[in-house]
């Protein structure tokens, strides 16, 4: 049975977020993005219900099958459907961010940890967190895997040790403003400019966290149009 079969036709349950993380690390994700694209407005209702309960119920499922289940959450309301994350967010009492860090994390980790209970149970969250960083190593998570393996506890600290410190901005050998110092991410249409910049000068941004930062903006704009009835923004191409 499929997750899709699993979301439609199970109501939901205590074994629900189970039953979908175990067939997440089987099914290709280009096949789950396909499948959810194409549900009605109705079924997608009714599938981000099931959803809710499922990672409502999942804190006995340990935290990196939640992030399962929110990675599934999250490819369900991408693209048009962002607007509904909003919602979705209230219902869990999640925040965006927090969504959007713990789908990194289950892409990062699901199917390498999924099945290894005695490696898994060695990380804690926060740790998980800070090692699915976009900026992280691939040879840093192997690392902290391994040391997990030897029976050592990977808490903050030790994943600092693993992932060393965030690159910084390169800075300008001038003095002068370098890039660096300048818009992090520029867009300009026939009509509208769309700039990221950082909040604070000392603030360290990352690829990810631009990326955050655009749909969080997109999520919002549509939302907006929407209240003020002129209907979903839309993107082309």
């Amino acid at each position: 049975m499929s997750i899709l079969d699993l979301l439609l036709k199970q109501s939901s349950g205590v074994g629900l977020g189970a039953k979908i993380v175990d067939q997440l690390s089987q099914e290709e994700h280009f096949t789950l993005v396909k499948q959810l694209e194409a549900l009605t407005d109705r079924e997608v209702s009714h599938v981000a219900g099931n959803l809710c309960d499922a990672l409502t119920g999942a804190r006995s499922l340990g935290y990196l099958r939640a992030c399962g289940i929110v990675f599934v959450a999250m490819t369900l309301l991408s693209g048009p459907r962002q607007e509904l994350i909003q919602e979705f967010e209230k219902e869990v009492g999640i925040t965006r961010s927090k969504l959007y860090r713990m789908r990194l994390v289950w892409e990062v980790f699901g199917r390498r940890l999924k099945d290894q209970p005695a490696v898994l149970e060695r990380f804690i969250p926060q740790a998980l967190n800070k090692l699915a960083e976009t900026w992280v190593s691939d040879d840093a998570r192997d690392n902290a895997i391994a040391a997990a393996e030897r029976g050592e506890t990977i808490n903050i600290k030790a994943a600092e040790k693993f992932t060393g410190r965030r690159p910084k901005p390169e800075s300008s050998s001038t003095g002068k403003r370098s890039k660096a110092s300048g818009p992090l991410f520029q867009h300009s249409s026939e009509s509208v400019n769309v700039v990221i910049k950082r909040r604070s000068k000392g603030s360290a941004v990352d690829f990810q966290a631009i990326v955050l930062a655009l749909e969080e903006a997109l999520a919002k704009a549509r939302q907006e149009m929407i209240d003020v009835n002129a209907g979903p923004l839309r993107i082309s191409g």
